[in-house]
């Protein structure tokens, strides 16, 4: 397994504004992560778990700036935000300054949230 992490994109931060057209239409589509949509703009680092270099994360992390967690996916109904964009960890690392994590330390993370 690959453990990463590396900041949110300042671009995508802060995103939670939605036109008018666009709630009217997610009132009427599922959403994919309908208990963290609305965090997913105010997340400031992202953790990631690959099984190798050309898998899809499995699980992913979002932390605020202080590090506490604010959401974690796959996690009852929602499938994840980074796992939705089927990007491998090649793509991620081509885009992103990304740094290597321990397991121990995405565990921990992960289990804050239950």
């Amino acid at each position: 397994m690959i453990y990463i992490i590396f900041e949110n994109p300042q671009e995508s931060r802060g995103q939670n504004k939605k036109s008018i057209l666009t709630r009217i239409i997610s009132f009427f589509i599922p959403r994919a992560n309908p208990d963290f949509d609305n965090l997913i703009g105010q997340t400031r680092f992202w953790l990631l778990e690959f099984d190798d270099e050309e898998s899809i994360p499995n699980r992913e992390i979002g932390l605020a700036m202080d590090g506490k967690v604010l959401l974690k996916m796959p996690y009852k109904n929602n499938y994840g935000y980074w796992l939705d964009n089927r990007l491998t960890y090649s793509d991620i690392k081509n885009s992103f300054t990304i740094n290597n994590i321990s397991k121990e330390f995405f565990e921990e993370k992960w289990n804050k949230m239950n």
